[in-house]
């Protein structure tokens, strides 16, 4: 994985007694702005809308301020995640959600913070002076919903919001208590103001799909009439490894055409054109190797399924003799796991077909997420959740395998030869993936993980009825099973502290002479006590 080099990196805001967070910025003539969340820590209680500016192309920058503060204890209310642009007339906006709450109450997901007896709303702030001065907050509605940063079309301004709503279609049998509960969902609609931001209506909805819950959207307008939008999937918080979505629309945001997937798992997605007509998306990295990252692209780039992989040091996964190695150890840090796109439920059919050779493993070392987890260790092939169900085999040699699982059952072929037969009940998961197992999706719990394992090929197909379906193959004479992620993607700073919710929130733009300055915020890797906002002054040939 590439990485934006020390040099490159600023510290903007950095306070042992704050947690800062969701850092966008924008620029007038030259003039850069930052806009960040102030608070105390990231279920917060108190906040501030933060802003601060770089006369000198984000090199330094002045003492950051506060618009606006909410409290539970005094306003009854938290803000939750700022989004700052620039105008095409030169004003800068600042979008913010407001959620209400009481000391007494806990942090919530939007499915109940939605609701009328709690209750969310957007706010706007104003500046003419690239700025200097600030207006506001004026409130627009009372939908909330983690808003993404507004986009100028020219005649109408845009931006997107997250709606809560019940599930009551099918839900999975492999559920954990995550970000949005299992009985709701996500859908995404999309505002629209044709008076310069005084006034807002509902243009559309871009998404209602209960198996994605597309949330956090980046907009990108290429003229023409036509919009691109990036999305966040955010079932389950993203943990069973969906990749990021895109729609395109051809008629200023009215209709929009079927969404395809992207290469990338990016969480709160900032996306634009560059000086060079190349785009741009920045995102937090979603259940994979923690951080937040850069993609450049060509917005008429097609693009197929990609995987994602938790990899933190990259000494554990290696290319030797034609076989991909993966030698790990005990613990996230020197864990290895590559995450496929998942089954939409436990009934839906996968296959996955590999050649596997195991030197020494754990229990949890050596594994692969057929929608049922087979384990390999010297000596055995056992069902992860169902151990007395195993063959007993020598797995130090080559073998060929071939999982299955169709019809309410999980069948396992070696070398052609059908090894074990087992019915789901109780095992299925949604999950598919190989390498070391996530235990839960608690973090870190990566256990029982030490292992030596060489793989030459990985092929799974996923027959999702309603989901996208995938049919994905790999083998080692085109490297790694990530290597899109290797070549493409370019890693701004690493989480280490927390491992998926202290970074990522970020925002970009391009100066007169080509500088890209991206603003985020993050731990630093190695992790400070709080997060804070950072600078990252790159140029499009640093993201090649």
């Amino acid at each position: 994985m590439r990485h934006v080099s020390p040099e490159q990196k600023i510290d903007i805001a950095r306070s042992p007694d704050f947690y800062q967070s969701v850092a966008s910025v924008a620029q007038v003539n030259g003039v850069l702005v930052c806009s960040f969340r102030r608070s105390d820590q990231h279920l917060c209680t108190n906040t501030d809308v933060m802003v601060t500016r770089s006369l000198d192309g984000g090199l330094t920058w002045d003492e950051p301020r506060s618009l606006a503060h909410a409290d539970v204890h005094n306003e009854g209310a938290v803000y939750i995640a700022p989004q700052l642009s620039a105008l095409k007339d030169g004003r800068l906006v600042i979008i913010v959600d407001r959620g209400v709450r009481r000391p007494d109450e806990r942090h919530v997901s939007l499915f109940h913070w939605q609701k009328p007896d709690r209750g969310m709303s957007n706010w706007l702030f104003w500046s003419d002076d690239a700025g200097e001065a600030w207006t506001g907050p004026v409130k627009i509605d009372d939908v909330g919903g983690e808003p993404s940063y507004i986009a100028d079309c020219g005649d109408e301004l845009l931006f997107t919001r997250i709606l809560a709503k019940p599930r009551t279609q099918r839900v999975s049998k492999y559920e954990y208590e995550g970000a949005n509960p299992p009985y709701a969902y996500y859908a995404c609609d999309l505002a629209a103001s044709r008076d310069g931001g005084r006034t807002w209506e509902r243009k559309c909805f871009l998404s209602d799909d209960y198996l994605y819950s597309d949330a956090e959207v980046g907009l990108m307008p290429m003229g023409g009439g036509i919009i691109q939008a990036h999305a966040r999937c955010c079932d389950h918080a993203t943990f069973f490894g969906q990749s990021s979505r895109r729609w395109i629309s051809r008629d200023n945001g009215v209709t929009w055409g079927k969404p395809a997937l992207l290469p990338y798992h990016g969480h709160r997605i900032c996306v634009g054109r560059l000086q060079s007509g190349k785009a741009l998306a920045t995102f937090r990295n979603a259940y994979g190797t923690t951080g937040s990252y850069a993609f450049l692209f060509d917005p008429d780039e097609p693009f197929g399924y990609e995987p994602n992989s938790f990899i933190w040091r990259g000494e554990r996964c290696r290319i030797e003799d034609r076989a991909l190695v993966l030698d790990t150890g005990e613990g996230w840090k020197d864990a290895a796991e590559f995450v496929l796109y998942p089954a939409e439920d436990t009934v839906a059919e996968v296959e996955a077909e590999f050649e596997l050779r195991v030197e020494e493993a754990d229990a949890q070392a050596c594994t692969v997420s057929a929608g049922c987890y087979i384990h390999f260790v010297p000596g055995k092939v056992f069902l992860g959740d169902r151990p007395d169900a195993f063959v007993a085999l020598d797995t130090g040699v080559w073998h060929t395998y071939r999982a299955l699982r169709s019809g309410g059952r999980i069948r396992l072929w070696v070398d052609g030869e059908l090894k074990l037969d087992e019915p789901l009940d109780g095992i299925g998961t949604r999950m598919v993936r190989f390498g070391n197992r996530l235990e839960k999706p608690d973090f870190p719990n990566f256990v029982q993980n030490t292992g030596r394992s060489f793989w030459r090929n990985f092929k799974v197909r996923v027959a999702n009825r309603d989901d996208h379906a995938i049919d994905w193959k790999w083998d080692v004479s085109s490297g790694f099973p990530d290597q899109f992620r290797r070549d493409r993607l370019v890693c701004l700073d690493r989480c280490e502290r927390n491992h998926w919710g202290d970074n990522g929130y970020s925002g970009w733009t391009q100066l007169p002479d080509g500088t890209i300055v991206i603003t985020d915020y993050t731990d630093g890797n190695p992790g400070a006590e709080r997060p804070f906002i950072r600078a990252y002054r790159v140029r499009e040939e640093d993201l090649l």
